[in-house]
């Protein structure tokens, strides 16, 4: 799976080593390499502040279905 700019994700693995759990959720800011083969996700808290900023592959993140809506998808309504 890809993620485009500002797709809301959800971290699939636990990331002890930066205090960051699966189920957290986040935000893509950047796309690296073509095709992306990675993501810098910036991870947020339940009040919305900023945990970290981490640099992670396809197979550590997934789609947050919860959350509706994608920067292309406001993007697209507003061309509309």
């Amino acid at each position: 799976m890809s993620y485009a700019l500002f797709d809301q994700v959800i971290l699939a693995v636990d990331l002890p080593e930066l205090g960051l759990r699966a189920g957290t959720r986040g935000t893509v800011v950047e796309a690296l390499g073509a095709p992306p083969a990675e993501y810098a996700v910036e991870f947020f808290d339940d009040q919305g502040k900023t945990i970290d900023w981490v640099v992670l592959g396809n197979e550590q993140l997934r789609i947050d279905t919860e959350r509706i809506g994608t920067t292309s998808d406001i993007n697209s309504a507003r061309d509309s």
